[in-house]
C-alpha cells in the first residue's frame, strides 16, 4: 500500500525540475509546520479551558457540600 501511495505521489512530480520539486518540498514543510503550530495553540487553549472548568467544578462541589450540611446557600 505504501508503494502504491509513493507511486501516486511521484506522478505529479514527473514533469517537474529539481528546483520545482525542492520548492514543493519546502512549501509542504512550511504548511506542516503551520499546522503543527495551530495544533499546539489549540492544545494550550483546551488545557486552559480544562483547568478553568476543573476549578469551577471544585467550586460547585464545595457549594454543594455546604448546602447539604447546612441546608442553606452560602
Amino acid at each position: 500500500m505504501l508503494r502504491e501511495c509513493d507511486a501516486r505521489d511521484a506522478e505529479p512530480c514527473a514533469g517537474m525540475t529539481d528546483f520545482e520539486k525542492a520548492q514543493r518540498v519546502r512549501t509542504r514543510a512550511s504548511q506542516s509546520e503551520e499546522y503543527t503550530r495551530r495544533l499546539d495553540r489549540r492544545v494550550l487553549e483546551l488545557e486552559a479551558e480544562n483547568a478553568a472548568l476543573r476549578r469551577e467544578c471544585a467550586r460547585f462541589a464545595a457549594i454543594e457540600q455546604i448546602m447539604t450540611r447546612t441546608g442553606k446557600l452560602p
